[in-house]
C-alpha cells in the first residue's frame, strides 16, 4: 500500500470511529500510529533457500510467500542458463544465514 492509500484508509477509519477525540493533535497522533502499525505489519524479512547446489535469497513478509518467490527465482535462473525444472519440481530447504 502506498502512503496515499494508507492515509485514505485512515480517513475512512477515523470517520467511522465513534470514540475519537475531535482535536487536530489527537487526529495527527492517531494517524501516525495507524501508519506505523500498517507499515510494521508489512515488514519484510530475508529468507535463504537451497535447491541442490543453488542458494537463493528472497525478501518476503511470510515464509510461504518466500517459498513461492524462491521457486520463481530458481525457475528464472534455470531458464537463463537453458536448463529445465527438475522432473519432481524444486526440492528446497531453508538455510539459516
Amino acid at each position: 500500500m502506498t502512503d496515499q492509500n494508507l492515509i485514505k484508509a485512515f480517513d475512512e477509519w477515523w470517520a467511522s470511529s465513534p470514540d475519537r477525540i475531535p482535536t487536530k493533535r489527537a487526529r495527527a497522533n492517531a494517524c501516525l500510529a495507524f501508519l506505523a502499525g500498517c507499515k510494521a505489519a508489512t515488514t519484510t524479512k530475508s529468507y535463504r533457500f537451497q535447491a541442490g547446489r543453488w542458494i537463493v535469497t528472497v525478501s518476503a513478509t511470510t515464509l510461504a510467500e518466500a517459498q513461492r518467490l524462491a521457486l520463481r527465482k530458481l525457475d528464472q535462473r534455470a531458464e537463463r542458463i537453458g536448463a529445465s525444472r527438475p522432473p519432481n519440481g524444486w526440492q528446497i530447504r531453508q538455510v539459516m544465514p
